[in-house]
């Protein structure tokens, strides 16, 4: 039943910008007026929606047509609207923080604070990132995973690969590779870091997981669209 009630909300732009898919531990969900609301696995969150897990939890997030993500413990992940010129805060404008690609028009940047593995798909049109206190990191279809806090951010890429930037700089990161984002600077190191050794161990094993997830998925929006074509 909760799958089910995850793919409908999951295959419709109406309802949601992102599903919960799971809830392990404890986590505090705020909406975009900033209330706290009550959110069970299967419920909606929608654009400026914040989530904020505590010690020893986690949450696995459906982005509608992006892909999947785990928020680990003392995260913080907002759920953003589609970009714009103006969608960056004060604070973002004041350090030159920029979206990477915020000029194309299918462009979707979320925000961290804390801790995340991403498994992104092949977006063909669309353009998504992560944006962190001091990093802006463009997805085009790829696993990675980001730790951040106020100071710095610590970007490992397993697969694909991420457009690492801040202010006027961007550099490219490949799979292997860990770069670090400081108020100052982009530095990239050529090999994972020990932790994103760990991270890549860990996202390996679940993307085996959100692979047969978002393959139930992709059947059953296929089996949807037939029905309503014959029902058109």
């Amino acid at each position: 039943m909760k799958f089910i009630l995850t793919f409908l909300l999951f295959c419709s732009n109406i309802y949601a910008d992102a599903v919960v898919y799971k809830i392990k531990g404890n986590a505090d969900f705020l909406n975009d007026k900033k209330e706290k609301i009550v959110v069970k696995e299967g419920d909606s969150i929608g654009k400026n929606y914040e989530v904020a897990t505590q010690k020893n939890s986690e949450i696995e997030l459906i982005i509608e047509d992006i892909g999947l993500v785990v928020v680990y413990e003392n995260s913080k992940f907002v759920i953003s609207d589609q970009n714009s010129p103006n969608s960056l805060s004060f604070w973002d404008k004041l350090l030159g923080v920029k979206n990477l690609y915020a000029e194309e028009e299918k462009s979707f940047t979320d925000y961290l604070y804390g801790k995340a593995t991403f498994f992104i798909k092949k977006l063909g049109s669309k353009k998504y990132s992560v944006r962190t206190p001091t990093a802006v990191c463009g997805v085009r279809g790829t696993a990675f995973s980001i730790i951040s806090d106020d100071k710095a951010s610590e970007i490992g890429l397993f697969k694909g690969v991420v457009e690492v930037g801040k202010g006027e700089e961007f550099k490219t990161l490949n799979p292997g590779q860990t770069a670090y984002v400081s108020r100052t600077e982009i530095k990239i190191n050529e090999r994972l870091s020990k932790i994103m050794e760990k991270e890549k161990k860990r996202a390996e094993k679940l993307e085996k997981y959100f692979d047969s997830v978002r393959k139930k998925i992709d059947e059953r929006n296929k089996k949807i669209s037939e029905k309503l074509s014959k029902k058109t």
